[in-house]
């Protein structure tokens, strides 16, 4: 087998090793790890994870990278389960509002709150949402997040709203290394429209919406 990269000597290699289900509990305090580590790589796939020097069936040759890894940690890639990746707008001004003592719905009151979002991404145009997540996707994957799940929810009841993220997290899986997975979240919170008779809303949920999101194929879940 020839390697096309190798990380050498590193200092603290997570191997998560030994486990065929989700750790839990205490178990999850066994990172399995190895020091002074070393792992080799075949295009897309790991060939070789152990300790000290690789053995001598890998290969390496002047079109190997061979990154020093001495110093470092190495993990495999994080998984971010549930994010709001797509959306219009900021609240970051709310974090002084809340060390100031406000409650939720005084910043409500004030216009903030899930509300600002909605109004923002339903405004923001296919291209603005696209480049804002996208943002945000490049700096998660430079701290090691390298899978995303990204629900939509912003539409509360507006359904062109609600397809818009989904489609924009749909691309985004297409154009960026981090891979995306697609939630409807059309429940998110009873509409306006609705506050009377939250049923009319649930059926329009279940017959209208989830059945074309699916037809689709927009979502996994």
């Amino acid at each position: 087998m020839k390697a096309t990269l190798v990380i050498e000597k590193i200092e603290n290699l997570i191997t998560i090793k030994g486990e065929n289900k989700a750790r839990a509990g205490a178990q999850q305090g066994d990172i399995g790890l190895i020091k002074k580590g070393v792992i080799a790589v075949e295009g897309d796939r790991i060939i070789y994870v152990g300790q000290g020097n690789l053995p001598e069936n890998i290969q390496v040759d002047e079109n190997t990278v061979i990154i020093n890894g001495e110093g470092k940690t190495v993990t495999p890639g994080l998984i971010d389960s549930h994010t709001h990746l797509v959306h219009g707008g900021s609240r970051e001004h709310e974090l002084s509002m809340k060390l100031e003592g406000k409650g939720y719905l005084e910043i409500l009151a004030a216009g903030g709150g899930i509300h600002s979002t909605v109004r923002a991404t339903a405004d923001a145009t296919f291209e603005d949402l696209y480049i804002k997540a996208k943002k945000s996707l490049d700096i998660m994957l430079s701290y090691g997040v390298t899978t995303v799940e990204a629900k939509s929810g912003y539409g509360i009841g507006d359904f062109q709203t609600e397809l818009k993220q989904i489609e924009v997290a749909n691309k985004l899986n297409e154009d960026h290394p981090v891979d995306l997975i697609s939630t409807f979240m059309g429940a998110h919170a009873i509409p306006t429209d609705y506050k009377d008779n939250p049923e009319l809303f649930v059926d329009k949920l279940i017959n209208e919406m989830i059945p074309e999101i699916a037809e689709k194929k927009l979502a996994k879940f």
